[in-house]
C-alpha cells in the first residue's frame, strides 16, 4: 500500500455506474425548513457579581415540524479600544423538560460553586463590567435545519431589551 489513489467526480462517476449514480429515498423526512423563532426574553437584565456569580436566564420560544434540538445565545461586550469579547451559550430544550431547568453545578471565579439552569448564562467577577449585548440567536431543529438571527433581528426579537448590565 503506497497511498496512491484516484478520485472520480461528476460525469466520471455517472459513467462508472452506467448513468445510474443517484438514489431516491421514499418515505423519509420532508422537513427541509428552518425553525421559526417566535419570541425571546432574558431575566434579569442586571447582575451584581461583586459577591459571587449571578445568572441570566434566557427563554427562547421556537417551533418546527421535527422539534427543536438546540438553541444558541451569543453575548458580546464591546471594549473601549474597539475590540469586542464574545461568549456563547448552547442548550437543548429537551434538557429543560424534567424540572424546567436541567440544573448543573459548576465552579466559577474564586472557587465559588453555582448551580445554573441549562438556559442560564452565568457571569462572575472575571467577566467584564458594563453592558453586554445579546447579538446572536441560533436555533437548530432535529433534522439539522437552522436559523441564525443577529443585530437588529435579535434586538427586535427581544423587544429591544437585549442588553445585560454587569
Amino acid at each position: 500500500n503506497r497511498g496512491n489513489g484516484v478520485g472520480l467526480s461528476g460525469d466520471e462517476v455517472a459513467s462508472l455506474f452506467g448513468g445510474a449514480n443517484s438514489i431516491e429515498v421514499v418515505g423519509g423526512s420532508t422537513d427541509l425548513e428552518a425553525p421559526t423563532v417566535l419570541s425571546a426574553s432574558l431575566s434579569p437584565n442586571y447582575v451584581d457579581v461583586s459577591s459571587g456569580p449571578q445568572g441570566v436566564v434566557f427563554d427562547v420560544e421556537a417551533e418546527d415540524a421535527s422539534g427543536i434540538r438546540e438553541i444558541g445565545i451569543g453575548v458580546r461586550f464591546d471594549k473601549p479600544d474597539g475590540q469586542s469579547h464574545s461568549e456563547y451559550l448552547w442548550y437543548s430544550p429537551d434538557d429543560l423538560q424534567s424540572d424546567g431547568c436541567g440544573a448543573s453545578t459548576s465552579v466559577y471565579a474564586g472557587g465559588v460553586e453555582y448551580t445554573r439552569c441549562q438556559n442560564e448564562f452565568v457571569f462572575d467577577s472575571e467577566d467584564y463590567a458594563g453592558t453586554w449585548i445579546v447579538n446572536d440567536v441560533t436555533v437548530l431543529d432535529n433534522r439539522g435545519n437552522g436559523v441564525g438571527l443577529s443585530g437588529d433581528e435579535v434586538a427586535s426579537l427581544f423587544g429591544g431589551a437585549n442588553s445585560i448590565e454587569v
